[in-house]
C-alpha cells in the first residue's frame, strides 16, 4: 500500500496560501453565525514540496476537527507562515507551516498524545485528528498540537518549503504564482 501511494501521489508545488485561501472561502460561505473564521497569510507566500491531494484533505480534517469542538460558536483562524526548524543534523530547514487554531474548550494533553500514537503505530483509527497526522507524516511533515482545556487548541502542519521552482510560475496543481 506505501509503495502504491509513492507511486501514485507526487509531490508537486503546492502554494500554502492559495490552499487555506480557498479553505477559508469555503468554510466562510457555510460556517454558523455564531462561528468567526480569520485568515491571515505569510507574506511572501509559501511554497512547499507536497501532494495538493493530501494538503488539502489535512486542512479539511483539521477545520471540521476544530468546528465539531466549538460546537458552532468561536473563532475559527486558519494561517500560514514559513519557520526555521532545527534538523536531525543540526541544520535548520525552511518549513512552511498551516495553523488551525480555535477557541472550543482544548482538550488534556495526553488525549492528544494517545490520539496521534495510534496513528504513528499504523493502527485504524477514525479520529480526524489522527487521520491528519497520517497524512502528513506520509508527505513528509510534521503535525503538533497544542492545547490547553478551557482555552482551545491549536494545530500546526509543518511541510518542508520549496525552493525548486523558479518565483512567478503558475502551478497546474492549483497552486499560486510566487
Amino acid at each position: 500500500m506505501n509503495e502504491f501511494w509513492r507511486r501514485s501521489h507526487r509531490s508537486k508545488r503546492v502554494g500554502l496560501n492559495a490552499c487555506i485561501s480557498r479553505a477559508h472561502a469555503a468554510v466562510a460561505a457555510s460556517a454558523p453565525r455564531g462561528l468567526r473564521v480569520r485568515l491571515k497569510l505569510a507574506e511572501p507566500a509559501s511554497w512547499v514540496d507536497a501532494d495538493a491531494l493530501v494538503v488539502e484533505p489535512v486542512v479539511d480534517l483539521l477545520i471540521a476537527n476544530a468546528s465539531e469542538a466549538m460546537r458552532g460558536a468561536g473563532t475559527l483562524t486558519l494561517s500560514t507562515r514559513v519557520e526555521q526548524l532545527e534538523g536531525l543534523s543540526g541544520s535548520t530547514i525552511a518549513c512552511g507551516v498551516i495553523e488551525v487554531r480555535d477557541t472550543g474548550p482544548g482538550a488534556v494533553p495526553p488525549d492528544i498524545e494517545l490520539m496521534l500514537r495510534r496513528a504513528r503505530a499504523k493502527k485504524v483509527c477514525s479520529d480526524r485528528l489522527a487521520t491528519a497526522n497520517a497524512l502528513v507524516s506520509q508527505a513528509g511533515g510534521r503535525l503538533r498540537v497544542h492545547s490547553e482545556a478551557g482555552k482551545g487548541a491549536c494545530v500546526s502542519v509543518y511541510l518542508p518549503c520549496s525552493f525548486s521552482t523558479s518565483p512567478g510560475r503558475q502551478q497546474s496543481d492549483g497552486g499560486e504564482s510566487a
